[in-house]
């Protein structure tokens, strides 16, 4: 279901942070790869190759405050039975929004839907 998800409601607030905590990891072996194996290739784009995997590389340090955010109203959704993928998606946009700003960084808009919806996929499986 794209809003609902009802067999997710009598989850564990563990399972919400270990998936918030593989979620937050996810990024940085794509980061890794952008920065040590792409520029040994020859491409034109190694400028946006090394920025991308420096970003992707320390999204968890700005990632973390996303998740800490997003936890409360993760777990109100949860209980609801309402964290489906759509729903996750718009809390990640919205968080993302609403953190660009104070942390300074634009990377907080496009990293925030992905990242709430890898969580999101890895709820069932904790």
């Amino acid at each position: 279901m794209i809003l609902r998800a009802p067999g997710l409601a009598g989850i564990r607030p563990a399972a919400l942070l270990l998936s918030a905590l593989a979620a937050c990891g996810l990024p940085v072996p794509l980061g890794m790869a952008l920065v040590f194996v792409i520029p040994a290739l020859p491409s034109p784009a190694d400028a946006w190759a090394m920025i991308l995997g420096t970003l992707l590389m320390f999204s968890p340090v700005l990632s973390w405050i996303g998740f800490a955010v997003a936890a409360p109203l993760q777990w109100l959704l949860l209980r609801r039975g309402w964290y489906g993928y759509g729903s996750a998606a718009a809390l990640g946009l919205g968080i993302g929004a609403a953190l660009a700003g104070p942390l300074d960084t634009e990377a907080a808009l496009w990293l925030g839907a992905p990242l709430l919806l890898a969580q999101r996929a890895l709820l069932p499986r904790i």
